[in-house]
């Protein structure tokens, strides 16, 4: 069963999953465009415990995706109604059903500012509601799996996801960029750290295979890691464009910018440095399919490829 499967990621997981041959439920809280809702996708909220209960019925495994993550419209007490309390009902409809296997997706937010390098062993300390509120799911799924030693819980913490079908951020730079509507500011040596979507499913499903036992936490993040110069340089490059030869100046820029919120918090985000290692599933043997690289070149593509159907006029010029 997957929560929030009727998502970016979830549809992602539904179409590999069942191309391996597994049986497939999907509970979101509406129908999402595009997605037909055959007898396994079930329109459910998570925060209705007894519905979300009656979900559970001949189910092993549990991927929960589902969650509050936008950063504007979205209040603080929601951000915990879904991600916290809503997990908990999670967890608490398995055990009506006597599930002991769950994946969790988390969020590198909950390690808040970091300066270097984060991994598994830094110290969480969330900064923002979305990151506090994961990491308060992350607590209630390790008391969970705490209590029983048949219980699994997996808990992947990716960096930023991007891929086909998503317009996030890595899909507005690149608007910005093909529009010429993109300024660099900044030397852009800062490192972002980014995830293909193809390869966070395919890692989770990596870690699904595996025989664990009891609460496995892993960092997701593509290598090789690029600075922010590279990941613009490389959209450059496939929309056929020259990267600018110029930079404007971060600390002026952010004086200029000082009262102008939506400038000011755009400046500051890609200019900061996002650097996660993914090591440790690394370690365990899991390669990626795409690099860094290959998962922006798809991006781009996709991109140019969704426009132009856009754009697209009949033969009828209607």
């Amino acid at each position: 069963l997957i929560t929030g499967g009727g998502g970016f990621v979830g549809s992602c997981f539904r179409q590999l999953l069942r191309d391996l041959g597994h049986f497939v439920r999907i509970v979101d809280v509406e129908k999402k465009r595009g997605v037909n809702c055959d007898s396994d996708y079930i329109i459910q909220d998570i925060l209705d415990r007894d519905g979300l209960r009656d979900t559970m019925d001949g189910i092993g495994l549990v991927i929960h995706l589902a969650a509050k993550h936008r950063f504007f419209g979205v209040s603080t007490k929601e951000f915990f109604q879904v991600n916290e309390e809503g997990t908990k009902n999670v967890l608490w409809a398995m055990d009506t059903k006597g599930i002991k296997r769950i994946v969790f997706f988390s969020t590198v937010a909950v390690y808040g500012e970091t300066d270097g390098s984060g991994d598994e062993r830094t110290d969480p300390r969330p900064n923002t509601p979305y990151g506090i509120s994961k990491l308060a799911a992350e607590n209630w799924i390790q008391r969970w799996a705490s209590g029983n030693p048949d219980k699994t819980a997996i808990i992947l913490r990716p960096t930023v996801i991007f891929g086909p079908h998503n317009k996030g951020n890595i899909y507005r730079l690149i608007r910005q960029i093909y529009y010429r509507a993109y300024v660099p500011i900044g030397d852009g040596s800062n490192i972002k750290s980014i995830a293909y979507v193809d390869n966070v499913v395919k890692a989770a499903l990596f870690l699904m295979s595996m025989d664990l036992k009891g609460v496995h936490i892993f960092n997701y993040a593509d290598s090789p890691h690029l600075s922010y110069r590279e990941i613009v340089g490389i959209i450059y490059s496939r929309l056929g464009r020259k990267v600018p030869g110029y930079h404007l100046p971060l600390t002026p820029m952010l004086k200029v910018s000082n009262g102008m919120d939506k400038i000011l918090n755009k400046t500051k985000k890609m200019n900061k440095q996002t650097y996660y290692s993914a090591d440790k599933i690394m370690n365990l043997g899991f390669s990626p399919g795409f690099s860094s690289e290959d998962g922006l070149k798809r991006m781009v593509q996709w991109y140019l490829e969704s426009k132009n159907r856009s754009e697209r006029v009949p033969e009828d010029g209607k």
